[in-house]
């Protein structure tokens, strides 16, 4: 069954449009990280935001193999052992000097912003669609400003068991916000035990706010009444 968990939000409707920053069809990738990183550059723009994933993997006792599949059904899926903690980051190019592949910790300097910046203006919430094994499972969200040298971040948040949609509200990020213009996105996923947390997507989206829900409401139950009359 789908589920949908809303962050910040009390209706589950949400608008059309949006930012799509991975759907994962370009790749792929397969990788065992431990205390190191693997990065893809040149994604194209239209079924992600373009620039660079990069893939980043902590030993903190367990084991983590990171998967990334391409194609219509494309996902990201973290195969975990014990606990681990990982980042996945979209941003620019690899700074010089920087391999795609590598042992040690990747930080934002080592990338450029991605350019032009990504335009979040009338969005406010963060979108994933995901299927966990299990609810050992937490995330968080950070957006980067568009030369990379300030970031905020969304609380680490837990995710539900089975397959369903995140909605993460722009107003739970440190400073109740996001830049306008992103130079860049950072999801961080925190595997508590052993299990499997697929990603099928992550986009920025707009969702109405309750009053929009109130006047579209009120124009249906016109419409409603006047076909019964």
């Amino acid at each position: 069954m789908k589920r949908v968990f809303l962050y910040g939000l009390t209706t589950a409707c949400v608008a059309a449009q949006g930012v799509m920053i991975d759907d994962f069809e370009t790749g792929p990738f397969d990788a065992v990280l431990l205390n190191s990183y693997v990065s893809q550059s040149g994604l194209p723009s239209g079924n992600a935001i373009g620039g660079t994933r990069a893939a980043h993997g902590f030993n903190t006792g367990g084991f983590l193999r990171m998967t990334c599949t391409a194609g219509g059904t494309g996902n990201l899926v973290l195969d975990t052992s014990q606990s681990s903690l990982s980042d996945v980051f979209w941003l620019g190019p690899l700074a010089n000097g920087v391999p795609p592949n590598g042992v040690g910790t990747l930080l934002p300097e080592d990338f450029d912003g991605i350019s032009p910046a990504i335009d979040l203006t009338g969005l406010n919430f963060f979108k994933i669609d995901y299927t966990a094994s299990s609810n050992d499972y937490q995330v968080n969200v950070h957006v980067y400003n568009s030369d990379l040298t300030e970031s905020v971040s969304s609380q680490f948040i837990p995710v539900a068991q089975g397959s369903g949609q995140m909605f993460i509200s722009f107003n739970v990020f440190s400073g109740g916000g996001v830049y306008s213009q992103a130079g860049g996105f950072r999801l961080g996923m925190e595997a508590l035990d052993d299990g499997l947390l697929t990603l099928h997507s992550f986009e920025v989206v707009a969702v109405p706010e309750p009053a929009t829900f109130l006047t579209v409401g009120i124009g249906l139950l016109a419409v409603i009444m006047r076909r019964r009359k």
